[in-house]
């Protein structure tokens, strides 16, 4: 059965994902997914904006006092070790607090055939399988907890090689049954970050890349360079009317950075020949887990002050099901 395979090590995937023969993270394919059915919310003129919370001038008028943020760690099929899993929520916990996220952990250990029917079926399957998508939500489902973010750790087939995948707020019901978060366990190992990077989608964050890199008119190799949402570089800048602040991730303390897995600033140009420059690479979402060598190194450890405001921001309305003031 598809579910004896041995899962990948944390070595051979970041060496698939630097080639291209696999995906850290699915999210912008999620929500493509999502959006051609339907499960998308677009509340704003602005094509680049979804929710109220992407509008600079509510962002930043939202204060980041301290909340508590409820989150059901859910370990499938024994996928890591109790001493793994309770150092990961440690470090999840510190990191965020940082960041005045106070975390309430739950954390449970449940079985799952991940909604295919083969008991033999440990790992998340390959994303090929009919309705990949699908699944997962009933998995989601079945380990669903009113009033807390679903976070799940579990293993991976060899033919998914996913880091994870987040849930945005922006999709179909995201505090409800069906929606959660995944992360493979072959990377999870101390201060990598994954966890925070998936954790930093289900609060409302885009990859750092996502105005170079994501959307098909800004990549630095299209053949007509686009205009509508695409992040060309700049100085970088924590004002509130920052033009950046309405392009790519929507924060314009972020400065414009293709897809770069290197743990330092990229070569090259943007699709508008201007030259990326230095960016901010250590920030956890973007993909830096490679030391020049090709071993793995996750670099990235923090976020910044908008994207900071952004969490705080859906936790205290699409997401305020799972948060209360601490």
């Amino acid at each position: 059965a598809r579910g004896a395979a041995a899962p990948l090590g944390a070595a051979e995937l970041v060496r698939r994902y630097a080639s291209g023969g696999a995906h850290f993270c699915a999210m912008d394919d999620a929500y493509q997914q999502a959006r051609a059915a339907g499960d998308t919310v677009h509340a704003m003129s602005n094509p680049c904006l979804n929710l109220a919370c992407d509008d600079p001038e509510v962002r930043d008028r939202t204060p980041t006092t301290k909340l508590r943020l409820r989150v059901a760690f859910t370990v499938i099929n024994d996928a890591i070790s109790k001493e793994k899993v309770e150092k990961e929520v440690s470090d999840v916990r510190k990191d965020f607090l940082l960041y005045n996220i106070n975390i309430t952990a739950d954390v449970r250990y449940v079985t799952d055939d991940y909604s295919t029917g083969d008991p033999n079926q440990k790992c998340a399957p390959p994303m090929t399988v009919p309705d990949w998508r699908g699944k997962m939500s009933k998995m989601y489902a079945r380990h669903y907890v009113q009033g807390a973010m679903l976070l799940t750790f579990g293993c991976a087939d060899p033919d998914l090689g996913l880091g994870g995948i987040g849930y945005f707020p922006w999709m179909d019901n995201p505090t409800g049954p069906g929606a959660g978060t995944w992360v493979n366990v072959a990377l999870i190992a101390d201060k990598q970050g994954v966890t925070q990077h998936e954790m930093g989608h289900t609060l409302g964050l885009w990859h750092a890349f996502h105005g170079t890199s994501e959307i098909a008119a800004c990549r630095p190799d299209a053949a007509a360079c686009g205009r509508e949402c695409c992040e060309y570089p700049h100085d970088g800048s924590d004002k509130t009317s920052a033009p950046a602040n309405l392009l790519g991730d929507l924060c314009s303390d972020t400065r414009a950075t293709p897809v770069h897995y290197v743990c330092e600033s990229p070569d090259g140009d943007a699709c508008n020949n201007t030259p990326f420059g230095d960016v901010d690479y250590l920030n956890y979402m973007s993909y830096a887990m490679r030391s020049e060598e090709g071993d793995p190194h996750f670099c990235f450890n923090h976020f910044s002050k908008q994207q900071t405001r952004r969490m705080h921001c859906y936790l205290r309305s699409t997401l305020k099901a799972w948060a209360a003031d601490a």
